[in-house]
């Protein structure tokens, strides 16, 4: 059964029945004699007090909008959620929820980001966004039916058999704590892991001191910008992309400047940047298309951003790893103005137990962690260890490698399945974790085809709105699901479409 975290703490401060199994030092990945320091002199991060006065009105924000969700989440009912005209906040307007709430005492309306969710009698109106789709698909189980989850990036899995010893010791304070003087929040096993990792990948030394860690790719990227930016300085994003990093250079007193992903080549970049810009980031595979750059195309950009003096950020945690597919480090060595952020977790079998980590400069490093132990604390030893006791895993049994595999016949279930459907286009990722499915020949927009498909056959995919204008006909299908699952979402799929087409007259 499912280890949980309840048994995981009662087992840790128990004795075992039996000799418990423990990671020998000697098995782990080697660490050399002389670590060097931590550079001294990181400069402070100051902020400017309009940005700390946002941050605190975001922060007032978000604690009312957990405590909305904790009252759908903790099965209060749709009659106890409070039904006040301030909690709606639909994406469709808010004089049209204003008019919808006069006319249905039933709706449940928590706002979960920018969307929110309404639902009365007749209906469930799909709003845009990862976290509305599941709220909205708790409401559907509400009524008795259930909702195959295509729309969120990963699932969480049991943990592995094989890590369980290593997390035990690490709960009992057997294994060493990381080393705050070496890697300021790294243990320094894991960051020389990781550093032989991407030296072979790039083909070049990548000392351990260019590693830095996080609990989330996202929350690393977030850590990143806000390290590299200053205010009235400029990044360019993708489109799509990323729905969260617009508010961080926000936050940051800096602007976006968006470019068209699926056509970003130097001389496009070329175009977009001026004396301003701090940074470009790219997503391969882009999160929402599982798009990946080619390679010549990744080399072109790094050299041109190198003679531009400008940071090149490259988001690779979509894919299973950065050997999957053609990567930043490649092309960049340890020296150059280069971030590339990978995340082994769902690949290794530890999704849940987050470990994500980026190739950097060494005193950029310092700089992101002051970042992060500021915005979100030190990432603990236990993860770490998880992700240790993986690698480890790995080199034995291969375990990228056969997620790789199983990606690859997902991807190709997917193409076969939906390929030939009328009205609509998908993408062609030779990597990452998603699938892409361009709606727009079915005359119908995406968040509605996806309302369509969340209440005639209980399938829940993401419309592409939120990652920018790029994606408003797009909706994304996660790959990372039990096959059989995945198999029978799939097929609801392409029948729901062939009779959307049908009806429309496509």
């Amino acid at each position: 059964p499912p280890l949980s975290t309840e048994n995981m703490l009662m087992d840790a401060f128990s004795e075992p029945s039996e000799p418990a199994m423990v990671v020998d030092e000697k098995d782990l990945p080697s660490v050399p004699d002389e670590i060097p320091d931590s550079p001294a002199g990181v400069q402070d991060i100051t902020f400017d007090p309009a940005m700390a006065e946002s941050a605190r009105t975001l922060e007032e924000k978000l604690e009312q909008l957990s405590q909305e969700r904790d009252a759908v989440v903790e099965n209060k009912g749709i009659d106890d959620v409070p039904q006040s005209e301030s909690q709606i906040a639909p994406s469709v307007g808010e004089a049209e929820a204003k008019a919808e709430a006069s006319t249905s005492e039933s709706q449940i309306a928590p706002p979960v980001g920018e969307a929110a969710v309404l639902q009365s009698e007749s209906k469930i109106e799909l709003s845009v966004g990862e976290a509305a789709v599941k709220v909205e698909a708790m409401a559907l189980k509400k009524v008795g039916l259930d909702v195959i989850h295509l729309e969120q990036e990963i699932k969480e899995e049991s943990l592995p058999d094989y890590l369980i010893p290593a997390l035990m010791d690490a709960m009992k304070g057997k294994a060493p704590s990381p080393s705050l003087e070496s890697f300021v929040n790294a243990l320094p096993a894991l960051a020389w892991a990781l550093s032989k990792r991407a030296s072979s990948v790039r083909g070049s030394e990548t000392p351990p001191t260019c590693v830095s860690l996080s609990t989330s790719p996202v929350g690393l990227v977030n850590a990143i910008l806000i390290a590299l930016l200053e205010p009235e300085s400029e990044v360019l994003v993708p489109n799509p992309g990323s729905p969260q990093l617009k508010a961080v250079a926000h936050l940051a007193g800096a602007k976006t400047v968006e470019y068209d992903a699926s056509k970003v080549c130097a001389s496009s970049l070329n175009q977009l940047i001026s004396d301003k810009t701090r940074a470009v980031l790219v997503e391969s595979p882009n999160r929402l298309t599982g798009v990946a750059l080619d390679e010549s195309t990744l080399a072109e950009i790094a050299e041109f951003l190198k003679e531009r003096k400008v940071w090149l950020v490259s988001d690779e945690s979509g894919s299973t790893s950065c050997s999957e597919h053609p990567s930043a480090l490649r092309v960049t060595t340890a020296n150059d103005n280069a971030i590339i952020v990978d995340d082994l977790s769902y690949p290794l079998g530890i999704s849940g137990w987050g470990c994500a980590h980026a190739i950097l400069p060494e005193k950029m490093a310092r700089r992101v962690e002051s970042v992060q132990a500021a915005l979100f604390g030190s990432i603990p030893p236990m993860p770490q260890y998880t992700l240790l006791a993986a690698l480890k895993a790995d080199a034995q049994q291969g375990l990228i490698e056969n997620k790789k595999k199983y990606l690859q016949d997902s991807r190709k279930m997917a193409q076969d399945i939906l390929g030939q459907l009328p009205g609509v286009m998908l993408s062609e990722p030779q990597s990452g974790l998603h699938i892409a499915m361009d709606v727009s020949g079915l005359l119908l927009p995406a968040d509605e085809v996806a309302q369509v498909l969340l209440e005639e056959v209980q399938v829940a995919c993401l419309p592409g709105a939120d990652f920018g204008s790029k994606g408003s006909n797009i909706l994304r299908i996660s790959l990372a699901t039990e096959q059989g699952e995945l198999r029978a979402a799939l097929e609801k799929v392409g029948s729901c479409i062939c009779q959307i087409a049908e009806d429309m007259s496509v």
